[in-house]
């Protein structure tokens, strides 16, 4: 196989909500183990998923593999490093289609199809709860999950009034988290590539006692077993960079129900902080003038 076909973590995310159970199974372990999948026989594999070998067999045919040893070869000469550079550059149709309006617009449909026809009403419904009743929310992003959770920060500071980027400053997770706690949520924003940091805050919300929400991609293993509510986007792009459309579609979506189920409380907020920028301008206007 050469260069330019697709990665495993990228063959599991685009079919990863047409697998059966026992494949969703499979997936979830060959996402853990893909940084060394060379090391792994399919046997191995299969009995790690607690599936057949025969399931393994399938599994890996249906990524459009002719077995599981050309998924190995792949893996080992670094086919699957995760990198959309690597694609762009080695593939002509990923270069072609990078610059097609038309295509970036229905990758970008397609994501978000696909994110919320998947997506679970009673999970949903679980993450809007737990924000509305929080008495503190911890908003977590690291990377490119940076600009989701400022995102996030902006719209929820609106609504609540005890709201927290984190890292913010020059402290580390520690000291800006200590004071985690039971009544608090925690909303970690984690798509890949994923840092040992976003490990380190879903931890620490455990140990305070809090709820994490984890919005994440549907390759999240490790971080997604840590969090107890997660909500998953695509984020397929037929350009260079992964496309967060879907996932800031969820969070708009997400916060103005957050609004519906707090009533009066978020409403008179958001009131008095539209006041206050009147206030601002107003200020603003007049020391101009003088």
């Amino acid at each position: 196989m050469d260069g330019a076909t697709p990665s495993i973590e990228r063959r599991i995310l685009d079919l990863h909500d047409q697998f059966t159970a026992s494949e969703k199974k499979l997936a979830k372990v060959v996402l853990e183990c893909q940084d060394n999948l060379a090391g792994y026989s399919a046997t191995e594999l299969a009995d790690r998923a607690g599936v057949s070998k025969a399931t393994a067999v399938r599994f890996f045919r249906r990524l459009g593999y002719e077995s599981y040893n050309a998924a190995r070869v792949q893996a080992r000469d670094g086919g699957d490093g995760g990198s959309p550079l690597s694609d762009f550059l080695e593939s002509e149709p990923a270069r072609a289609a990078a610059g097609n309006i038309g295509a970036h617009l229905g990758q970008d449909l397609q994501n978000l199809t696909r994110t919320l026809e998947g997506m679970r009403s009673d999970t949903l419904n679980e993450a809007v709860t737990a924000l509305a009743e929080a008495e503190r929310i911890w908003v977590i992003g690291f990377r490119n999950s940076r600009t989701l959770a400022v995102y996030a920060h902006a719209l929820l500071s609106q609504l609540k009034p005890d709201v927290r980027l984190a890292p913010g400053g020059a402290l580390s997770l520690a000291e800006e988290m200590v004071d985690v706690g039971p009544r608090d949520v925690v909303l970690a924003i984690g798509f890949r590539r994923r840092l040992q940091a976003l490990l380190d805050a879903l931890a620490i919300a455990r140990e305070g006692g809090a709820r994490s929400i984890l919005l994440t991609d549907p390759t999240a293993v490790r971080s997604a077993g840590m969090a107890d509510i997660v909500l998953r986007c695509y984020t397929r792009s037929v350009t260079l960079f992964d496309s967060y459309v879907a996932p800031m579609s969820l969070l708009n979506h997400l916060f103005s129900r957050v609004v519906t189920t707090m009533g009066d409380p978020a409403v008179e907020r958001m009131d008095r902080v539209e006041r206050m920028h009147g206030r601002l301008m107003t200020f603003a206007l007049r020391d101009e003038e003088e």
